[in-house]
């Protein structure tokens, strides 16, 4: 009995051996991940591009534009860089020729595979002029069709084409454009466009429009106003306030024409006035148009003078108000009791008690820290997410339409003494390497999303907003400071805010600053220190 139970035991304690050297081999399996390290399209380069491609890494696409006289069958790669050790497949390097007439679909290997899209799209100046054209033509690429509209009561079989281009200039049209007159039959008259060993068949339509045509975006004390009239007339506006009976006559010099569209920024209005206007064309005027102008308004706290600091950070807004502006301070003072970036300061200042001091330094101790921006911003700081990522809203509810940003502000460059491995090459090109000057960065953007702009930097931190690629953006504008300001006080400054369509309403607004432009990516320079004061949204 006694040998049955010495037996049993030496073969529990060899079960038990071998679960542990199980445990202990699956433990060395699982706690060895693969470097975290993606493989990327770092840059790229082809003949004939017109712009610095467009790489989305996030999306993992590069997409190029190209000009309309390439071949896009046969483009010549000039230079790329990827991640280093990676491997690209089908091979990609300088001098390679790719076909870029459809999206190309490339593996890039490093550890792990990832899919990467290779596309080009080519910016081809398309037109379809007419004699007696009124207001512009139509030209749908995707159809193959143009249309150009003429007077009610012009004489369709006799039309003169003044000039035709639907595809590059080297492209041939069959029929001959001279011999094109006749657009009365209802199916068009239908040419052939060619060019390398492209054939496109293309509809021709003349029809009768509308002479003229006026509307009016109203802001606060601006109006755009939009005309459509004879494509060779005398084209322009008139307006007048709603209690007047006299017509101002605006400087026909002063329209921004095309061909039979026309439009001016009219400016200097009052505000929630009533004002009437009109097109003309040569002596035809069209129907009036009633519209009222609406109210201004400033940002709160556009002074930095409100601040309270209930625990480590330093808060942009008095105890019990609601917050309008933030920085980053929550996140620096998770590594250091005192890591507030952008504080309240006494000096120097324009009006007022307080300036807003943003001072880029690093938090933390040894390799346990991070380089801090120092920051400020129209939203909210959410949450920190471990050492390197952050969790940000940029934007506050807003529905005006300021043309410039104005303030005060005092700017110190250090040398850039830190980087980090996540600055992209764009960035590098511009100089955000060790041993050069730091920048200084403020960035206003005017949007109509239904939600500020959410950043998340966990995984690809830095460079996340790109106002080039956000399809809510309706204005933007910005700052960029390369050198120290002159004397020991603040002075001032005006951002021009660009409108990339003036028929749209804002939602929000984002007002971005930063004594680091590279910041995101824990790359400038713990001297820089920038400091604000009294910010203003013009309206003229």
């Amino acid at each position: 009995m006694a040998e049955y139970r010495t037996n049993h035991m030496k073969q529990i304690a060899g079960i038990l051996c071998a679960c542990v050297l199980l445990f202990l081999n699956a433990c060395i399996e699982n706690d060895i991940p693969y470097p975290r390290i993606k493989a990327e399209i770092l840059s790229i380069e082809a003949d004939g591009q017109l712009e610095v491609p467009d790489i989305d890494k996030q999306n993992r696409t590069v997409l190029f534009t190209m000009d309309e006289e390439v071949d896009m069958e046969n483009i010549v790669i000039r230079h790329i860089e990827i991640t280093e050790d990676a491997v690209i497949s089908p091979d990609l390097d300088s001098l390679s020729v790719i076909d870029l007439s459809s999206p190309k679909e490339y593996i890039l290997s490093i550890y792990q595979d990832y899919k990467w899209i290779i596309s080009g799209e080519q910016l081809i100046d398309r037109y379809f002029k007419v004699e007696g054209q009124v207001g512009a033509e139509v030209i749908d690429v995707k159809n193959k069709v143009a249309i150009a509209y003429v007077e009610e009561g012009t004489d369709l079989s006799a039309i003169t084409i003044q000039s035709l281009k639907l595809g590059p200039a080297s492209a041939s049209v069959i029929p001959k454009v001279e011999t094109i007159t006749d657009f009365t039959e209802i199916g068009g008259v239908t040419i052939v466009v060619m060019y390398r060993n492209i054939r496109e068949v293309w509809t021709l339509f003349v029809a009768e429009g509308e002479l003229l045509t006026h509307a009016v975006d109203e802001w606060e004390t601006v109006a755009w106003l939009h005309g459509t009239g004879r494509a060779s007339g005398n084209n322009g506006f008139e307006y007048r306030e709603q209690s007047s009976n006299t017509w101002i006559k605006i400087d026909p010099t002063q329209t921004q024409s095309e061909g039979g569209v026309f439009k001016y920024r009219l400016s200097g209005l009052k505000e929630q006035s009533t004002y009437v206007s009109r097109a003309y064309s040569d002596e035809d005027y069209s129907d009036e148009v009633t519209f009222t102008t609406g109210v201004t308004q400033q940002l709160p706290n556009s002074s930095f003078e409100n601040w309270h600091k209930p625990d480590k950070p330093w808060l942009i807004y008095a105890e019990g108000e609601n917050m309008f502006w933030d920085s980053g301070n929550q996140g620096a003072t998770t590594l250091s009791t005192n890591g507030s970036v952008t504080t309240p300061v006494t000096s120097p200042v324009h009006e007022g008690r307080y300036s807003a001091q943003l001072a880029s330094d690093y938090k933390g101790a040894s390799s346990l820290g991070r380089f801090a921006a120092g920051n400020l911003f129209t939203g909210e700081y959410i949450e920190t997410k471990g050492l390197s990522g952050a969790l940000l809203d940029f934007g506050r509810p807003f529905t005006k339409h300021p043309t410039k940003l104005r303030g005060w502000y005092k700017y110190q460059p250090g040398i850039i003494n830190y980087t980090d491995a996540t600055l992209t090459a764009e960035f590098i090109a511009e100089g955000a390497v060790m041993g050069n000057t730091d920048k200084a960065h403020i960035w206003v953007a005017l949007r109509d999303a239904d939600a500020p702009i959410r950043l998340d930097n966990t995984d690809r931190p830095g460079g996340l907003y790109d106002y080039r690629k956000d399809p809510y953006l309706i204005a933007y504008g910005e700052l960029i400071q390369h050198e120290a300001t002159t004397g020991s006080g603040l002075v001032s400054f005006e951002i021009e805010i660009e409108y990339y369509a003036t028929d749209r309403v804002p939602t929000y607004i984002a007002i971005v600053c930063s004594a680091s432009k590279y910041g995101d990516f824990f790359t400038g320079s713990t001297d820089s220190i920038l400091w604000l004061d009294d910010f203003e949204l013009v309206y003229d």
